[in-house]
Formats: C-alpha cells, structure tokens, sequence
C-alpha cells in the first residue's frame, strides 16, 4: 500500500471537467486496491472525505507536509501552479514524482519551468494519455522515456448504453465544457449560427461555476450572449453528476468545438452513451471511434486551432453527414464497443503499475 497525493489546479467539484473526472474516478479505483489516497487541488473550499477519499484544500505553505505525508505524488498537467516549488522541494525529499503532462502547455511558454523539468527528468515518471499528442512527442524529442494510460469511463454510471437511431426531428446538441479560454464556446455558438439556418435545434450546455475571475466573467458573458441566438440554449451549470450523464444520453449528438485538448474525457463519454459526436481535431479524437473529425483547420505555435468561416462550415458540413440514415447507427454502435474496453476500473490497473515501478 502506498500514500498517494493527486495534485492539480482543478479538482472540485466531481461532476464536470476533464482533470477532476479522471481523478474521481482513478482515485476512487486505487482505494479500492489498498492504497491510501488524497487529492488537493486550488479549487478547494473545505476539506472533505468522499468515497474513503480525502479532498483536501491546498496554498503556497502546504507543499512540505504534502512531500512528508506522501509516498507518491501524482501531478495533473505542468500547468500545476506549484510544480516548480514541488520539484525544487522534493530534491531534500526523494518522493516519487508521476507528472501528467497534458500536453506541455506551460512548459513550452516558460524556458524556466521546460528547463527545471529537464533538469530533474530523471526523478519524473512521466506518463500521457496517448502517443500522438504533443507531450509524448516532445518527450521523445528528448529521449526521455514515458508510460501511456489512456482515459476511460465509468462502467457504473454508462450501464444503460445501447445503439441509437435518430429520426428527422428537433436536433438535440450537447456540449460538456467548462467555461475556460479556448475550450471554444465562441466557436460552438458560430456553428450552431450556420446549422440553425438548415436545420432546427437546441443546444444544451453542462458546465459548473468556475472558481476563478476570468472563468466567472467568461461564462457570465456565454450566457448573456446565449440568449440572443435564434434557437434555444439552456446553460445547465453545476448540475448533479447523474443528470450530467444522463444529459449523453438524452441528446442526439455531441458537438466539440474546442481549440485544444489532449484527451478529451467528454468524447469517450459520449461514445459510452451510444451518442455520436463531432470534433474539431483536436488531442488524439482522431483516434477514437464513433464520430467525425474535422480537419480543416490550421494551428498557431502553440498548437491552438486558429477558428475560421470555412472550419464552420465543414463543421456544419460533418454534423449533418453524421446524423444521416447511413451514419447515425453505426457511429453509436462503434463507439459504444470502444468505449466498453476503455473503463477506469481495467485502467486502473495501469495507474497502479505505474505507481509500483
């Protein structure tokens, strides 16, 4: 039995956001092996206990006792806002450091924090949630070595999935994103734009109440420019996790517009409910079953996709190829299969590999 500590910006609450359902649910999977686990992370108000795991608040004076409570340490993304206080620290200490790069993002825009991870990469177990994104790519530049351990679903809560028909109606589009920069509301709203002059529809969003400033001001102001468009929006903010799940199955599609991901957890769950999805190509979607990618689209240096009037349009373009009578059943019914092999109770395992090494 080990004690383990999750560290990240966004943590709480469990229920929507990419980094906090994989912690949920990992963290949840490695108690259930015997190991003694917390999580701590910005975004906590009050520390609590649920499902025998300990969610703890986290500031600037805690990172000691973290590194003399733990055994092992497992950083979620080199966005961390202490992980170069953690890895400085942990030269007296000698824990075991698992970082999850998620992409690189931070350590590319600062020459302090890519040179402090490279100095210290051999006391880094480093591991991505796929080959092709540009963490793992960037690792392999530098010849450093790294685990993959995709992301999953909860067989527990995606136990109802079947495959889906869709009959020409009102055309029910999903989003499941957070209100951050680039996760691409702007995007969703110019697409749904276009699609609404062909098409009839409703988009529903599910998102919870950020704990910051700019993300607070962000979604104020998604949802006030929500209410002028010439179809129906509902904002469905921190929603219980049960009807967040049940919102992937009650919809027809599930439209992503977002600029960059590595991952993204919300299109594997669509997949577990048996609901077609369409992305801009981002992270590794290409890769996963039962929707359509669009790539027609370029990326900044930073690996961001640059939004233009003919991405819409090929957007538009995928969303009614994928709801055809040729396409809706058998894109539900692939991504219900790659789903049912991608659960967090087998990939956990992998995590606790990892852990042991």
């Amino acid at each position: 039995m080990s004690k383990i500590c999750f560290l990240s910006n966004h943590i709480y609450p469990f229920h929507v956001g990419g980094s906090e359902m994989v912690i949920k649910n990992i963290s949840e999977q490695l108690v259930s092996f015997g190991h003694d686990v917390s999580v701590s992370g910005w975004d906590v108000k009050n520390d609590m206990v649920r499902e025998n795991v300990s969610i703890k608040t986290l500031n600037n004076n805690k990172l000691k006792s973290v590194l003399e409570s733990n055994d092992v340490i497992i950083v979620y993304s080199d966005a961390f806002l202490q992980l170069d206080q953690l890895l400085r620290l942990n030269d007296a200490y000698g824990k075991k450091i698992i970082l999850f790069p998620v992409g690189f993002t931070a350590a590319k825009a600062s020459t302090y924090l890519h040179k402090l991870i490279l100095d210290r990469a051999g006391k880094i177990k480093f591991v991505c949630h796929d080959s092709v994104y540009v963490d793992a790519k960037m690792l392999e530049e530098y010849n450093l070595p790294y685990s993959v351990i995709p992301n999953g679903i909860s067989a527990l809560e995606f136990n109802e999935s079947k495959p889906k028909s869709y009959s020409n109606e009102v055309l029910r589009l999903l989003c499941v994103a957070n209100a951050f920069p680039k996760k691409g509301h702007a995007e969703l709203f110019a697409v749904c734009d276009l699609l609404s002059q062909e098409l009839p529809i409703e988009l529903n969003i599910y998102c919870h109440t950020p704990s910051w400033d700019v993300g607070k001001r962000l979604q104020s102001q998604l949802v006030n420019y929500s209410k002028s468009r010439p179809y129906k929006v509902k904002f469905n903010i921190d929603k219980p996790r049960e009807e967040v799940v049940k919102s992937f199955y009650d919809n027809n599609l599930f439209l992503f517009c977002s600029l960059k991901e590595v991952a993204p957890l919300c299109v594997i769950e669509s997949c577990a409910a048996g609901t077609p999805w369409v992305s801009f190509d981002v992270g590794n979607v290409s890769n996963v079953p039962g929707g359509l990618v669009n790539d027609c689209a370029t990326k900044d240096h930073n690996g961001y996709i640059i939004p233009s009037p003919e991405l819409f349009k090929k957007q538009v373009l995928l969303i009614k190829d994928a709801i055809s009578a040729d396409n809706y059943s058998r894109l539900s019914l692939q991504g219900i299969e790659f789903a049912s092999s991608r659960t967090w109770e087998r990939i956990a395992f992998e995590y606790d590999a990892v852990i042991k090494s």
